[in-house]
């Protein structure tokens, strides 16, 4: 009877040590053959498309997921809600105020992400599936496999044998991307910026400033903009090659040039279809202006689109307080009425290098 006790602890002893191994490995093994498939294989290359909500991201992501064996994640950190993260600190996106928050937690939820540890947060990386190649891909799979836990594997392998991972988020703030740098010095950042009027209108079409108005907005937007564009300049010369600064309005003008720039800054592949894909999201495909959607009959009208819904006083309030902001990308302010409707006439004055 002892002797059957002292069997079932050894038993017992040895499933908890085995499953406390398994845990370490999970969280700091990122090479081990046996969690993943990425032994034998390059690294990914690892990308964060940091940017901002309504800023043109989803058509941009939607590009970079065009090269093949990408795994894309669409705002994994929507769980934090209206919620950005600076450095010690937690912010609301629309007023900018902000409380004191350790970003270990993030950080951590980031190194899982990047390192295809997908099951500590499949709801996040699974619910925005429409915008997810590698998400949708699953899809059929998991409807004839019901059950999360079936899913995550499916798609966390997909995730190790990618070459490059993808991660777009309106989260985080340029002061915490030393932190990730320094944990992932081969990343890849994408700053995407917009001129602050397209995403201020942008906003009021998706109801997002019902609570605090347009000026409180563009003081809160362009608070943001102009900090993380100052960091950006510092976080260049410590960690050079390491962030690809792009316009929005620049992408939807020239979308074919700036897709191919930003395919060589990030050492992406081509797909074989990818001059069609391009120019039937930007140029002629179906009409599709949806307020979520990326296919665009035009996507240079689109990006000026709010020009023509904007009231002259609404774009003076946001011109108010994102007056440095917008020259600072490269704009200028309308002048009147006239001016503003004009679409003809642009208000990009010159390319800035940020």
């Amino acid at each position: 009877m002892l002797r059957n006790q002292y069997y079932l602890l050894f038993c017992l002893c040895t499933f908890v040590i085995a499953t406390l191994f398994t845990y370490v490995l999970q969280r700091h093994c990122y090479n081990c053959p046996l969690l993943n498939h990425r032994a034998s294989d390059p690294d990914p290359t690892l990308i964060l498309v940091l940017t901002y909500l309504r800023s043109g991201s989803t058509l941009t992501g939607d590009i970079l997921q065009q090269s093949p064996k990408s795994f894309y994640m669409y705002e994994p950190l929507r769980s934090y809600k209206s919620n950005i993260f600076l450095d010690g600190q937690i912010c609301n996106i629309f007023t900018m105020n902000c409380s004191k928050h350790s970003t270990e937690r993030i950080l951590t939820v980031m190194e899982d992400l990047f390192r295809c540890r997908l099951q500590q947060h499949k709801l996040q990386v699974l619910l925005p599936r429409k915008h997810s190649v590698a998400v949708m891909s699953v899809i059929p799979f998991c409807k004839s496999r019901p059950g999360f836990d079936t899913c995550m594997k499916k798609l966390q392998t997909l995730c190790y044998q990618s070459q490059s991972i993808i991660l777009k988020t309106i989260r985080l703030s340029m002061e915490i991307m030393p932190r990730l740098l320094k944990k992932f010095p081969g990343l890849k950042i994408v700053h995407l910026l917009r001129d602050p009027r397209g995403i201020i209108d942008s906003r009021r079409r998706g109801g997002f400033l019902r609570n605090t108005g347009k000026a409180q907005s563009s003081k809160s937007l362009c608070t943001l903009i102009r900090k993380n564009v100052q960091y950006s300049k510092t976080l260049q010369k410590r960690f050079p090659n390491s962030i690809t600064t792009v316009l929005y309005e620049d992408i939807a003008k020239n979308p074919m040039d700036l897709s191919n720039k930003l395919y060589r800054d990030l050492d992406l592949e081509y797909s074989d279809n990818f001059k069609e894909w391009i120019f039937n999201h930007t140029s002629a495909g179906t009409p599709n202006n949806s307020y979520y959607g990326t296919v665009r009959s035009n996507s240079s009208k689109t990006s000026q689109s709010w020009r023509k819904r904007l009231s002259f006083k609404d774009v003076k309030i946001i011109e108010d307080e994102c007056g440095d902001v917008i020259d600072l990308l490269g704009f200028r302010k309308v002048i009147d009425v006239e001016d503003q409707k004009n679409t003809d006439q642009t208000l990009k004055v010159r390319d800035v290098d940020l």
